[in-house]
């Protein structure tokens, strides 16, 4: 598994988490108050920035661990051999030759984004106009807010799984 699809696989499991919290939030919120009680603003953007931090975090975990983690290895793994006088049990693969390191990025990968961004953006684009047909019915800002938000998280989704799907597959 190269690094882009392993961060494709921890998008979609903070997709998952968003999904899962917020609905359990907006249900309890449903269940106690009526719609145009619902303070749900602060908790969208706290979402969104939970997500994005979420992404940075994972995006130097997996570059730690595909590019540090060896080298450390490397260096610490004989001093350990020789102190206590047992073999290194797994020899450590070559970083500079290691073809699942963050920086590549080849024609493969890049087919398979755009594919995926298009099956993305063509979700996305249904779930705008079912936002624009809501205003246009007036319909309120809670409904409105939700239908986006919830149609670009299910866009995200479909997004990241026919990445993996493409990963798995092919192109």
């Amino acid at each position: 598994m190269n690094h882009q699809e392993k961060t494709v696989w921890a998008e979609l499991f903070a997709n998952f988490a968003v999904l899962i919290g917020y609905s359990a939030w907006l249900l309890g919120q449903l269940a106690q108050k009526d719609v145009s009680e619902i303070e749900y603003g602060w908790v969208l953007v706290s979402v969104f920035l939970l997500n994005i931090l979420f992404s940075i975090v994972t995006q130097i975990v997996l570059v730690v661990s595909a590019h540090v983690a060896p080298v450390i290895a490397a260096h610490v793994g004989p001093v350990i051999a020789e102190r206590t006088g047992r073999p290194m049990p797994l020899e450590v693969p070559a970083v500079q030759n290691d073809t699942r390191s963050p920086g590549l990025v080849d024609v493969r990968d890049k087919d398979i984004r755009s594919r995926s961004n298009t099956t993305g953006m063509n979700i996305m684009s249904l779930v705008a106009l079912a936002a624009l047909a809501l205003a246009a019915f007036e319909v309120g800002f809670f409904e409105i807010a939700h239908v986006l938000f919830f149609g670009g998280l299910m866009a995200s989704v479909a997004m990241n799984i026919a990445k993996i799907w493409f990963y798995r597959k092919g192109v």
